[in-house]
């Protein structure tokens, strides 16, 4: 089994992403990246350097739906007919129009917030802020589901997949016999990946911080694995970094639960929680404390 890491610029927080070229048949990437035409020239003469072309990749398996990782699937869908494989609780990510994503912002995200207290100048930033992402996804038509312990076949081996919830709800990680992972966010050497607020197709908002700490317990069966990250170097102590950042996410929600007063808006305990707060990290600190209220 052949991995050939691509590590391909971005013009986010996170200065690159990490692909990786499984050349073995059928051809695989897993998460090559966002749509631009930038990206585009890049990940072609990344692939050139190693004699392959856009049309040899038959399949494409994401870790998650977030832009920076599957952006653009579509366009490989379209141009090349690659097979698309995604969690189905990230599917509408690569599959539906920024203007349908914006109107699920619109009919959930924003209803809550509002409820909750929080001003109409400040959800309309959000919605905007996120929809500013949505430029670098190429719509796919077709995917192809998969879920906890589907199987990922190739000529000599195969992946199993894990359902790792907690970034996101439909993250998943790529698990090669007793050996390999291909972990997407789910675990990174110098980044707190925040599991951000989403909703289900019934308006239902997902627990992902939750979620996130029963994913670590499930990551504790494979720290002896070689691990291929999506961002930074895999350099570091998985066991000693899970612990770090579970340790930290227990005094946050425990700091949250002591500061909450009832009588306030959520709004209100969330400005007195945060009193100063880059409007870039909003969301990410929105998140967080939405999921440190599920544990009140």
């Amino acid at each position: 089994m052949r991995i050939i890491k691509i590590e391909i610029p971005l013009k986010f927080e996170v200065s690159s992403i990490n692909s990786y070229l499984i050349d073995e048949e059928p051809l695989t990437l897993i998460d090559p990246g966002p749509f631009s035409g930038y990206h585009i020239k890049f990940l072609e003469k990344a692939l050139n350097n190693y004699g392959k072309k856009f049309s040899d990749i038959k399949r494409i398996l994401l870790t998650h739906g977030h832009t920076d990782h599957g952006g653009i699937a579509g366009y490989f869908q379209k141009k090349f007919n690659t097979e698309i494989y995604i969690h189905e609780f990230d599917e509408e990510k690569i599959t539906k129009s920024s203007k349908e994503k914006l109107e699920k912002r619109k009919k959930f995200f924003a209803p809550l917030l509002k409820k909750d207290g929080f001003p109409d100048e400040v959800i309309e930033f959000l919605i905007n802020f996120v929809g500013d992402f949505y430029k670098y996804v190429f719509k796919a038509k077709e995917i192809n589901i998969i879920e906890d312990e589907s199987i990922i076949g190739f000529n000599n081996f195969k992946l199993k997949v894990l359902h790792t919830p907690g970034h996101t709800s439909g993250h998943v990680v790529f698990i090669k016999d007793e050996s390999i992972i291909f972990s997407g966010d789910v675990l990174l050497k110098d980044i707190f990946v925040t599991p951000l607020l989403e909703f289900d197709e019934c308006g239902n908002r997902r627990k992902n911080l939750l979620s996130l700490i029963s994913t670590f317990k499930k990551l504790k069966n494979f720290f002896n694995f070689k691990w291929y990250v999506a961002h930074g170097s895999d350099d570091f102590d998985k066991k000693k970094r899970i612990k770090e950042i579970e340790k930290k996410i227990f005094e946050y929600i425990k700091r949250v639960r002591e500061n909450f007063n009832p009588k306030l808006s959520v709004y209100e305990n969330f400005k007195k929680f945060y009193p100063d707060i880059d409007r870039e990290k909003l969301l990410f600190y929105i998140s967080m404390y939405y999921g440190a209220i599920d544990f009140i």
